[in-house]
């Protein structure tokens, strides 16, 4: 049975995580994917370019991009292909809410097939799932890999959603608010727009070392029905 343990980096009012690692931030151009909207499923290219335009029910989180460099020989040394967490063709998108009610059996039978898992194989021995979202400090958890902790696509996604489950905590406890110009993003002004069963998570992301980022789309509840 797969565990999952996180610690998250933020302290005091909303503070910046600091980087445990020597790195060497490299601005990177925007990921590229693409999201169709066929009816209640999605289909999600993990190497074509994007296309798809933000919509009231249908917009992908911005992540703030970077390449971490480490040279240490701890962490792989290319950057590894990106993970698809979306369901089969012809599904219902699943929510992060949804993602956490579910044995991690049935969320395995439930997956896009995907076979290029290299994430278990590398070395890594966890990964610091790191969450930007827009108007706050961003927020990283460790996800412990191997026996230990996560050995499954499915146990993945599943410690993608306990860490959004997470920062959703931390931010509504400590009332922390919106900087600058992204108070459309904020999670405390519009529960019923951004929460779990709001949230779909489509792939997991490597930006080097141990560094990690999930590509999001918020997709509002009544759109799935």
């Amino acid at each position: 049975m797969e565990r999952y343990e996180g610690s998250n980096c933020l302290s005091g009012p909303c503070a910046l995580a600091t980087p445990s690692v020597p790195s060497l931030l490299l601005p990177t151009p925007r990921y590229q994917g693409i999201l169709q909207n066929m009816n209640s499923s999605f289909v999600y290219d993990l190497h074509a370019p994007r296309t798809a335009r933000p919509t009231s029910r249908n917009q992908l989180v911005p992540n703030q991009e970077y390449l971490v460099q480490s040279y240490s020989l701890r962490f792989p040394h290319k950057i590894l292909p990106p993970i698809a967490l979306t369901s089969k063709p012809g599904r219902p998108p699943m929510s992060m809410e949804q993602a956490l009610e579910r044995p991690i059996r049935q969320l395995s039978s439930l997956l896009v097939d995907y076979n290029d898992l290299e994430i278990f194989n590398c070395g890594l021995q966890q990964i610091r799932l790191k969450i930007t979202w827009p108007g706050y400090s961003e927020y990283i958890e460790n996800i412990p890999l191997g026996p230990q902790g996560v050995q499954t696509r499915a146990g993945l996604l599943v410690a993608v959603a306990r860490a959004y489950d997470n920062f959703f905590r931390t931010v509504t406890a400590k009332r922390c608010k919106t900087k600058g110009s992204n108070s459309e993003w904020s999670i405390t002004a519009k529960p019923h727009r951004y929460n779990l069963g709001n949230l779909v998570p489509l792939a997991l992301k490597h930006y080097g070392a141990d560094v990690f980022q999930a590509e999001v789309l918020v997709h509002e509840r009544s759109a799935m029905q």
